[in-house]
């Protein structure tokens, strides 16, 4: 009966972030793969729209890798500005995405838009530039 309930919990538990994930960027070295959720926080009494993003090393060496991201909202892009460039490193054959414990992280999510409808600003486009591996 444990085993059971331990399996069921484990099985809910990956459904929570389990979405049909969409390649955005593929090269030899990385993959970026994104994905829209749903986030809830009960206590701020938030629901937002996110797309979640999932990095991949495809090659058997340690990957580090800056990148700068570009977004409009209501149709109008958001200037340029250092919280929207980021940077990651990944073990070899490494995956990274949003999780429980990345969904604070900017580097894993692009606020899309707030259901409750208290923030009006929706996310109308994003993209992903300056791609850079760095040496490590």
């Amino acid at each position: 009966m444990k085993l059971l309930l331990i399996s069921c919990f484990l099985l809910l538990q990956w459904n929570v972030y389990s979405q049909d994930w969409g390649t955005y960027y593929s090269d030899d070295n990385l993959t970026i793969e994104v994905a829209k959720v749903t986030y809830e926080d009960k206590s701020h009494n938030q629901v937002h729209e996110r797309i979640v993003l999932k990095y991949t090393n495809k090659t058997n060496q340690e990957l580090s890798v800056s990148l700068t991201r570009i977004h409009a909202y209501d149709g109008a892009e958001l200037q340029v500005s250092p919280e929207r460039e980021f940077s990651i490193t990944l073990t070899a054959n490494e995956t990274k995405g949003y999780s429980d414990e990345t969904e604070k992280n900017k580097l894993f999510y692009i606020f899309k838009k707030d259901m409750n409808n208290i923030i009006k600003r929706k996310l109308s486009s994003f993209d992903i530039a300056n791609i850079v591996y760095l040496e490590l």
